[in-house]
């Protein structure tokens, strides 16, 4: 019984903690718009309570492309770690890509993953990401449905993690079930 209600608090306790975090990540955001000349109009109606993480980039985007390339750019090399996983998730535009090449050599295998599960980002980064040092970086190529199948091949047979190896045979199985 005792374990049931420390699953409950652990529960609570994560659901706070990311909370946290996305509160930190909005704040992180106003900032660097105000930084670029965003008015406060602008910072609140893009960090909004209600905007989902992936409208907050978008809705930047929208107000202003330009100034709004500047402020992912300038968090993409500042912010802390789970803003840099929001924009290696969520960023969708080709005129990032050098934003994304920058978050593909990001110190946190967090933003790697995420970036390498984004369904934009180029085959290139995918190659690169394929042999990331970190096997939650590759599990999270091999699992990308954009990923080549030479890559996930490669992954499949090759890849010093069987969980990699298996994801990747996964993958290749579904992709053959979406034809």
């Amino acid at each position: 019984m005792g374990h049931a209600s420390e699953d409950k608090l652990l529960t609570k306790e994560a659901l706070v903690h990311k909370a946290r975090k996305q509160c930190k990540s909005r704040e992180a955001i106003r900032e660097a718009m105000g930084q670029f000349g965003f008015s406060a109009e602008q910072q609140i109606t893009a960090t909004g309570v209600d905007v989902t993480r992936e409208n907050l980039l978008l809705d930047i985007l929208k107000i202003d492309k330009v100034r709004g390339l500047q402020v992912i750019e300038y968090l993409a090399r500042t912010a802390e770690w789970f803003v840099r996983t929001d924009l290696a998730a969520f960023l969708k535009e080709p005129n990032e890509m050098g934003i994304k090449w920058f978050l593909a050599t990001d110190r946190s295998p967090n933003v790697r993953s995420a970036l390498a599960a984004n369904s934009t980002v180029p085959i290139d980064i995918l190659e690169r990401l394929a042999s990331d040092h970190d096997e939650t970086v590759r599990y999270s190529v091999a699992s990308n449905k954009k990923t080549p199948s030479s890559i996930l091949s490669e992954l499949s047979t090759r890849d010093k993690s069987r969980y990699v190896q298996q994801r990747a045979r996964n993958t290749i199985q579904s992709k053959k079930n979406d034809e």
